[in-house]
């Protein structure tokens, strides 16, 4: 399908999901960073059920892990359209790519926070137990 195509106003639920779909697709297998977000996403998903989060927790643990892997989708938006608009050095693509850069390294590190937050005080009374 010609990108044209995409742009017509009756596409259907069907082909934008699909679009949709392409988009992640691409984010997983062009993206090492968006990988080891995944990763750790499942691994936090786990982690949440054994240690039996709260439903607000398991709100905040949702809610911050799916920030970084959005930002980590726009922040490959920024780059791929950089990276089509210019192939020669340019301060302000540089400007962008690191803007974006900066954008999921701030979200990741809101989620270490309240994951840390939520987590410790949970493994530390297992620990207490024992």
């Amino acid at each position: 399908m010609i990108l044209k195509d995409r742009n017509k106003k009756d596409v259907n639920f069907f082909k934008s999901l699909t679009f949709a779909l392409n988009g992640i697709r691409y984010c997983f297998n062009m993206e090492k960073h968006y990988k080891f977000h995944i990763f750790a996403f499942l691994l936090v998903i786990i982690l949440s059920f054994l240690l039996k989060l709260t439903t607000i927790e398991f709100i905040f643990i949702l809610f911050v892990s799916f920030l970084v892997i959005i930002t980590e989708m726009l922040n490959t938006c920024v780059e791929v359209i950089v990276d089509m608009i210019t192939k020669d050095y340019n301060v302000l693509a540089m400007y962008a790519k690191d803007l974006g850069a900066g954008a999921v390294l701030v979200s990741s590190i809101l989620a270490i926070i309240v994951g840390l937050m939520i987590f410790i005080p949970k493994i530390m009374r297992i620990f207490i137990w024992i």
